[in-house]
């Protein structure tokens, strides 16, 4: 039998008995690292279907075990955290919710929800699923890449839909809040049209900028040499993984799209104002985004 809820380890209130994470990248390494850190899961089981071998991962303290036997790792399971790419986490959630114990809780990292959601929906045990998306990351991929302080300070959400469960929604709350992060509580759409603004869209954009300058052509030495950190910062997200990416691209292109549509609006107007040499409406232009990026500065 393991430690009740209200047990203490380093201090800290033990939030899971046992926390096992399916994908030990970035994200699954720095919760279990994280979690470790607060005392928030007394034993922490990396689960990776492929077979990949984890055990350097035991040795450096990420994780307690692992294994690559789904139904195994579940099996004891309090929370279970699926912590891969968002079509890979759509088609681990059937054989999740069929292997878990009744009252356990699945939750995620996905970067769209409404697919997930609507996947979960499909299964019998749809109750055992809440939906999350902690909102830090960072253009390196892995374990290895993994921190304890990678959730501190940062922003999650936390999406019930409407059979959720509203105590397995608080208590995948408390979980994230114990890791240090600050909750928001909002519907599955909600989300995908807030990411598809504040992230994806900057993403996509720095994406796009990249290409453009690929399509100038001019040679990527001079560049290197030549750029500042103007291009650099804006451009650092644009060295994310490709294929992540297309498949946020995929489960949030309603949204996606019609942003990069208004972007593109927004880019023709501009040009059309330096085109017609108006000075008056490009510092407009200029003051009203130096205006709002000030505001919205932390």
């Amino acid at each position: 039998m393991g430690p009740s809820s209200n047990d203490r380890i380093g201090g800290a209130v033990l939030q899971v008995q046992k926390l096992a994470v399916v994908g030990l990248g970035l994200l699954g390494g720095s919760v279990a690292l994280a979690a470790r850190a607060r005392g928030v899961a007394a034993q922490i089981i990396a689960i990776d279907p492929r077979g990949k071998d984890l055990s350097p991962a035991v040795r450096e303290g990420v994780v307690n075990s692992y294994t690559s036997d789904l139904a195994r790792g579940l099996a004891d399971a309090d929370l279970v955290l699926l912590a891969g790419p968002v079509e890979t986490i759509r088609l681990q959630l059937p054989g999740v919710l069929g292997a878990v114990a009744p009252g356990a809780i699945v939750t995620d990292v996905g970067s769209t929800k409404r697919v997930l959601v609507e996947e979960a929906a499909q299964h019998d045990r749809h109750r055992n699923f809440v939906g999350s998306h902690p909102m830090v990351g960072g253009h390196h991929t892995g374990w290895q890449h993994a921190r304890a302080d990678l959730m501190e300070g940062g922003v999650v959400y936390v999406t019930p839909f409407g059979s959720t469960d509203l105590d397995r929604a608080a208590r995948v709350g408390h979980f994230w809040e114990a890791l240090g992060m600050r909750l928001v509580f909002t519907h599955p759409a909600r989300h995908d049209f807030l990411c598809a603004l504040l992230s994806h869209l900057p993403h996509l954009t720095a994406a796009t900028l990249m290409d453009r300058i690929a399509t100038s052509r001019e040679d990527v030495n001079l560049v290197r040499q030549l750029c500042g950190r103007g291009l650099l910062d804006t451009t650092r997200i644009a060295m994310g993984s490709a294929d992540v990416w297309e498949q946020i691209c995929r489960h949030n292109s309603d949204n996606i799209a019609t942003l990069l549509d208004g972007l593109a609006e927004d880019v023709q107007r501009l040009a059309g104002m330096i085109r017609r040499n108006d000075s008056q409406g490009v510092n407009a232009f200029l003051a009203g985004g130096a205006v709002l990026r000030s505001q919205i500065e932390k």
